[in-house]
């Protein structure tokens, strides 16, 4: 066979010249698969019709070449499983841990299990103080109020967690505020954490490949927040939570997983109740968005038990997601608002006819101060 020097750097340059536009032509041709980057893709800019505009559009532009590069999606799996064959995360909001499982490193969790950064007297203050006067100015009104702190995962499976992560000091933020609230105030809260540390002796409580605990672990919170609420004069009863007798099971997307671009598989089974015999099945159930001054605040969820007579108000996170179709067996109505309660959702969302208010926090969330201030609730005078 003759050697044909021109034909070979042709091919050479045809295939340099591929490479070169296949990103751009495949970006146009093909689409990204936005779940994999746990956020929205960004959009194509409006082309620009002066010169403020069009030095916008050339960022902008950038940022969406970056999202819809061509092959994007696969190039990132592939860098993913490249990084984890060598033990690291390709991500610093992600830990690797022991026996596959994975913890989430953002927020300063992290720093939480070591307890690096603990309260201060004025910061334990604050807390005491802030949800005393939540509790009072409520209970002027008839309303009862009950704090309830979800552990983070770290917490209750730290065995899990890699050597190079060790505790500095033995207390916690948690085991803070939790003695604190008890020894200086009359504060109704829950600690979570003894409920779960009992249960997981005989069961898997959270997910390895994610962030929160699974059925059984929210099954074990429910059933200490009802103990709460029976000490409270609430005489509540658990639905559907003996798991020992769970023969169904579901399929969850695994946050954790997904930081991973695909690298492996983002879902799992786990142990569940039947579906079908959810408390309040023929319940009334509606989401809204409220909106401040044309801006998104939060996502409401209202649930009406008709066979109930109590209201709830519950200001929560991811955490509660498994519970909700039980703690509304509890109620009449529930309203659960996601985020942690300003002065104006206090305001919109508490009203006269409200029975108990909860805040429920995740752990990692107590860095996140309350401010003793009275608040108004709806029209009614200040309490």
């Amino acid at each position: 066979m003759t050697y044909k020097p021109e034909l070979f750097f042709r091919l050479i340059s045809l295939l340099f010249f591929l490479v070169l536009v296949y990103p751009g032509l495949a970006s146009v041709l093909t689409s990204q698969d936005a779940s994999l980057e746990k956020r929205s893709l960004a959009k194509f800019p409006d082309l620009p019709t002066d010169t403020k505009s069009l030095r916008k559009f050339s960022s902008r532009f950038d940022q969406y070449m970056r999202d819809h590069m061509g092959a994007r999606n696969w190039l990132v799996k592939q860098y993913s499983k490249a990084l984890l064959s060598l033990n690291t995360p390709p991500k610093n909001t992600l830990i690797l841990g022991k026996k596959d499982w994975l913890f989430y490193a953002n927020e300063r969790t992290i720093q939480d299990y070591q307890n690096t950064e603990l309260f201060t007297e004025k910061q334990l203050k604050i807390w005491g103080d802030s949800l005393a006067i939540r509790q009072k100015v409520l209970a002027k009104k008839g309303i009862d109020y009950l704090f309830v702190i979800a552990p983070n995962k770290h917490t209750i499976y730290s065995e899990y967690l890699p050597d190079f992560i060790v505790k500095k000091h033995d207390h916690s933020r948690l085991d803070q505020l939790t003695e604190y609230l008890a020894q200086n105030t009359e504060v109704n809260f829950l600690d979570l954490r003894p409920a779960l540390f009992e249960a997981k002796k005989h069961n898997l409580l959270y997910w390895k490949k994610d962030t929160h605990w699974n059925r059984i672990g929210a099954a074990v919170a429910l059933k200490a927040l009802a103990h709460k609420l029976n000490k409270m004069g609430y005489p509540v009863k658990v639905v559907a939570s003996d798991f020992d007798q769970w023969t169904h099971r579901h399929k969850r997307k695994m946050d954790l997983a997904g930081f991973l671009g695909g690298a492996i598989k983002n879902e799992a089974y786990g142990p569940s109740y039947d579906e079908k015999d959810l408390p309040c099945i023929k319940r009334q159930n509606k989401s809204l968005k409220w909106r401040k001054k044309d801006r998104l605040e939060t996502n409401v969820q209202v649930s009406i038990c008709s066979l109930q007579q109590k209201n709830l108000v519950m200001f929560r996170d991811s955490f509660s997601i498994e519970m909700l179709p039980f703690i509304s067996h509890f109620f009449y109505k529930s309203t659960y608002i996601w985020g942690l309660p300003t002065k104006d959702m206090f305001q919109y969302f508490v009203r006269t006819d409200t029975d108990i208010v909860i805040e429920e926090r995740v752990e990692r969330k107590l860095r996140e101060m309350p401010y003793p201030k009275k608040w108004i609730m709806n029209s009614d005078t200040s309490i």
